[in-house]
């Protein structure tokens, strides 16, 4: 049993001295993530300076049988041409010809009308850089790179292959993202971009970080009960060290030493599943799969569009994408971010459409009439999708306990979550950043309870720094000798 006890608080000494400085960053860096993380780009003005379809509706052409399937395309107005946007290319909606490349001419003229700024400096990179650290940017390059001559010292990416913004980074943003989100998520750009390599660091550091916490435990809770049954007095009759740094990590440690343990495992939990011995997956029925019909081809969609556009109802359509739910094809027209409008495709009525709960539950019964599920109508969060638009949430009765969420406005934006997904989401969000329900429309005190505690990891963080320096100090000293 002493031996054990040895091993036990030598490997809380030796692997608190290599991590906590890891700790430390992570802690510190942690207090900007409460308020700001890692830049990008502000989509919904992207949206808004978008120009209207309209204009060209007599120049659109309707996607031919050899060209993509039209759930995988996005209609929109780009560098004044209507385009169909498809993940990493372009395809000319007046020619159905790729967009090999957009000119610098129609790149700059982007950024002067969208920014309303003076292109100060600008350079074509074919690499990845800090604020473009992901290995899915190699499809966008080559990256124009614009510097700004605003009050903000605006840094925006804008891919020729594209002609899309990829990345928009303000001075503020930057400085910020150094001191939070790039330390914090270890969003270095050697590391980050092989993702396989960066998944395994953080998960390697924070697992052997969370065993590190429990020996910590383990060894605090010996150290004062072997305290007190000697019945001597230390400080708060719990600590039986006499210098000053080993009693503040002994005592701050015992006391906050479980939310640092949760804080460092539940950043764990963001990068890997459940373990399936903790909560089994099955996985044998896929809910989304059945529930999803795609628009594989556009001779369904017989509704012209050059019709709909000359419309005046449907003057300001910044974007149109391609759906097919219950054996219709729609038209989603997008006036407002987010917020489709839904248009029968199938006849000249041009009807927009409205679903209902009753509608949605009849076709529900219909798709999975093999599977049993009881409903609710939800119209806020209930942990797993926030919303405050009505939501049908279905309970499976399956090996899983599946609950699938289908928004009544918009039923093909559905999320499902079975047993290991929903305990994998309170392991990491609400473990690490206290996204419960109960602190939904109370966002201030949620943060200044994460301040607070994320204080006290940092001093139990900076307390095994110092003794660590000094800890190794004395090994390096005895090896000198």
């Amino acid at each position: 049993m002493k031996k054990l006890k040895k091993i036990i608080i030598k490997s809380h000494r030796i692997l608190g001295s290599i991590l906590s400085l890891v700790f430390l960053v992570w802690f510190i860096s942690g207090f900007v993530m409460i308020y700001s993380g890692f830049p990008k780009p502000d989509k919904e003005k992207a949206f808004v300076a978008q120009e209207s379809l309209s204009k060209y509706a007599d120049k659109i052409k309707s996607l031919s049988i050899d060209s993509i399937a039209p759930q995988n395309a996005t209609l929109a107005v780009l560098h004044q041409k209507p385009v169909y946007l498809h993940r990493y290319k372009a395809i000319d909606a007046t020619t159905l010809s790729p967009v090999s490349s957009f000119k610098t001419e129609a790149l700059d003229n982007l950024i002067k009308k969208n920014y309303k700024a003076n292109i100060k400096k600008k350079k074509i990179i074919n690499d990845y850089d800090s604020w473009i650290p992901w290995a899915r940017y190699s499809n966008y390059f080559p990256i124009h790179k614009y510097y700004l001559d605003d009050k903000e010292k605006t840094v925006v990416y804008l891919s020729e292959k594209t002609g899309t913004v990829v990345q928009e980074t303000t001075e503020k943003k930057r400085w910020l993202a150094r001191f939070g989100a790039i330390p914090h998520w270890l969003y270095f750009k050697d590391l980050r971009v092989n993702q396989g390599l960066w998944s395994q660091v953080v998960i390697w550091l924070s697992g052997i970080g969370s065993i590190m916490c429990l020996l910590g435990l383990v060894v605090g809770i010996y150290q004062s009960r072997k305290w007190r049954k000697a019945k001597k007095k230390g400080l708060f009759g719990i600590s039986p060290y006499k210098k000053k740094w080993f009693r503040w990590h002994h005592i701050v440690g015992m006391t906050f030493g479980v939310f640092v343990f949760t804080f460092v495992f539940s950043g764990m939990m963001s990068m890997m599943s459940v373990p399936q011995w903790v909560i089994s997956q099955k996985k044998e029925i896929n809910f989304r799969k059945m529930w999803y019909e795609p628009a594989n081809t556009i001779e369904q969609f017989t509704l012209p569009l050059a019709d709909l556009l000359t419309n005046k109802e449907f003057q300001d359509i910044k974007t149109i994408q391609f759906r097919k739910f219950n054996n219709t094809p729609y038209y989603l027209f997008q006036k407002k971010y987010k917020k489709p409008i839904w248009i029968d495709a199938s006849n000249t009525d041009a009807k927009q459409k409205e679903f209902s709960e009753g509608e949605i539950l009849d076709l529900a019964k219909k798709k999975f009439k093999e599977h049993k599920f009881s409903h609710e109508i939800i119209n806020e969060t209930d942990g797993y999708y926030n919303t405050s638009e009505k939501i049908i949430k279905l309970k499976f009765n399956d090996t899983d306990k599946s609950w699938f969420y289908i928004p009544v406005e918009n039923p093909i934006n559905t999320r499902l979550y079975d047993k290991n997904r929903r305990l994998g989401r309170w392991l990491y969000k609400g473990l690490h950043t206290f996204n419960f329900p109960a602190f939904e429309g109370i966002e201030w005190l949620r943060k200044t309870m994460l301040i607070i505690l994320s204080v006290f990891g940092t001093i139990v963080s900076l307390t095994g720094v110092v003794l660590g320096y000094r800890y190794f100090r004395r090994k390096a000293k005895k090896l000198r000798n």
